[in-house]
């Protein structure tokens, strides 16, 4: 099955807290995810990004920085209306998410529905690695992106499993009982062939012999 929800985490991992959202997306990936969601690191990949979003999609989960008036660390979840959003310098190169929308519209393909997570930055400074407010609000992140992915996926039905790969590990146990009877009738069918095939061969026997007789004669 295809993803039907992509979270993307981007920003740039030399620019302190911008790194926020690839930590973000690469914990999610390194943990089980439901059928039809993935998570990718997509740090300043505008272009990866916008090929991306060629694919058809229900939902495009942003993992970013939010230059919100809060204190450092504060998460926000954001449903930003797509018509609305700047057009952006028209490059989707670097990661300018207006450019990125752009060029998908360009390409031909749909935009789907857009909710932005992210946490307020305290240094986007050049620096490698997160400031502390900036770190402890990793895994507050990371639970706020799951949470609201299952509750997305609660409301476009059934299909997916859960985070805990309960129903996912029931489709790949359905899957391999599957594959074992397929499997065992394959022998059944194989077995009652080569049972015909004998069977065809020992009628002919007499027919055989009086052949070979005639020959010797």
């Amino acid at each position: 099955m295809s993803a039907r929800i992509l979270i993307a985490g981007v920003g740039n991992v030399f620019l302190g807290d911008d790194g926020l959202g690839p930590e973000v997306a690469r914990r999610l990936a390194a943990a089980p995810l439901p059928e039809g969601v993935s998570a990718v690191d997509y740090g300043i990949r505008g272009l990866h990004l916008a090929y991306a979003l060629l694919e058809p999609l229900e939902l495009l989960v942003i993992v970013d920085v939010l230059g919100q008036k809060a204190p450092p660390g504060t998460l926000f979840v954001l449903e930003p209306d797509l018509a609305s959003l700047p057009a952006g310098d028209g490059s989707p190169h670097g990661m300018d998410l207006p450019a990125v929308f752009a060029t998908v519209r360009q390409m031909g393909g749909t935009l789907p529905r857009l909710l932005i997570v992210g946490c307020v930055p305290e240094e986007l400074g050049e620096q490698l690695g997160l400031s502390p407010s900036a770190q402890a609000a990793v895994e507050g992140c990371v639970a706020l992106v799951r949470e609201r992915v299952e509750r997305e996926l609660r409301a476009l039905g059934p299909g997916p499993g859960d985070f805990q790969g309960g129903t996912a590990m029931k489709h790949i146990v359905f899957r391999t009982q599957r594959q074992e009877n397929i499997a065992k009738a394959g022998k059944f069918f194989g077995g009652l062939l080569a049972f015909a095939t004998a069977a065809l061969v020992i009628r002919e026997i007499p027919s055989l012999i009086r052949y070979a007789r005639m020959e010797m004669m």
